[in-house]
């Protein structure tokens, strides 16, 4: 391939003279700087100001005017460049696309290599491992070698093996449940919080249930010991009127003949003292037989 070769000639050099221009304005604004414009000189002032603003622009339209002409030789000069580069950048891209296809094929299949490895050495601790738990970056690298790869897997497999046999240790009855709290998590730290909670709970739900059990155990106490309290206050009244002899009240007088006569019997002491509290306020005469 040919080097490319660039030459700038002396022709594209700028000549100019605005070392007296700069000088000239330099005195121009220095005369100017702090002046105060009052009435009589502001027609003189507007005179300057105008020519000031003419004279720059002047100088600007100049340098506009040199610079497209100065450029025009780097326009048609980066044109070329660009078309160069279009023809380059299409095999860049071409060999950069197949190169990535080509990795990224190389590492889907290294990838699925690494899966066999991991399927095939995982062993009884499949349910707790799962590949992506194992799987590192590096082992997609041409250079990471079937034993890196299977040392990463027996060093994750040892992890486990020995996190599952400390929480078998335990001998908790809450097992099952920490276990699969293990498969979630993978740490063996949250294995055994969860089987402290459990147990923290199982430990509120017996106390809960016990005081329970111990506060129906005090009410039935309580109903029986009432219940042989007024048992007792029945079977006394009932032995209090069985001693009593019959008592006859008599009337104070003969009914009067318009005076109906009812006989009433009671079963207790309470109807007795029903009716006869009833004779007494309506002012029935009555009398008692027992």
């Amino acid at each position: 391939m040919n080097e490319l070769e660039i030459q700038i000639s002396k022709q594209g050099e700028i000549s100019f003279n605005l070392d007296g221009l700069k000088k000239e304005l330099s005195e121009i604004a220095d005369w100017y700087e702090g002046i105060v414009v009052s009435e009589e000189s502001v027609p003189l002032a507007k005179k300057d100001l105008a020519e000031l603003r003419k004279t720059a622009k002047e100088i600007e339209d100049r340098r506009k005017a040199i610079k497209k002409e100065w450029s025009k030789p780097y326009d048609a000069f980066e044109k070329e460049v660009k078309v160069a580069l279009e023809i380059i950048n299409k095999p860049i891209s071409d060999i950069d696309k197949q190169i990535k296809e080509y990795e990224s094929q190389a590492k889907a299949e290294k990838e699925q290599h690494c899966r066999e490895l991991f399927d095939a050495n995982v062993g009884e601790y499949a349910e707790y491992i799962e590949f992506g738990d194992v799987f590192k970056d590096a082992w997609l690298n041409k250079s990471a070698t079937n034993t890196e790869i299977l040392s990463d897997i027996s060093g994750a497999r040892l992890k486990v093996k020995t996190d599952v046999e400390a929480i078998k240790a335990l001998n908790s009855e809450f097992e099952t449940e920490i276990i699969e709290e293990y498969k979630k998590t993978k740490e063996l730290s949250a294995a055994i919080q969860r089987n402290t909670q459990l147990i923290s709970a199982k430990q509120l739900a017996e106390k809960k249930a016990e005081e329970e059990a111990q506060a129906k155990i005090e009410a039935e106490r309580r109903a029986k010991e009432e219940a042989e309290r007024r048992a007792a206050e029945a079977e006394k009244r009932a032995e209090e009127a069985e001693a009593k002899e019959p008592v006859i009240i008599p009337f104070d007088e003969e009914p009067k003949k318009d005076y109906a006569v009812f006989t009433v019997r009671v079963q207790d002491e309470e109807q007795y003292e029903q009716v006869k509290q009833f004779c007494e306020f309506s002012e029935i005469q009555y009398s008692v037989v027992r």
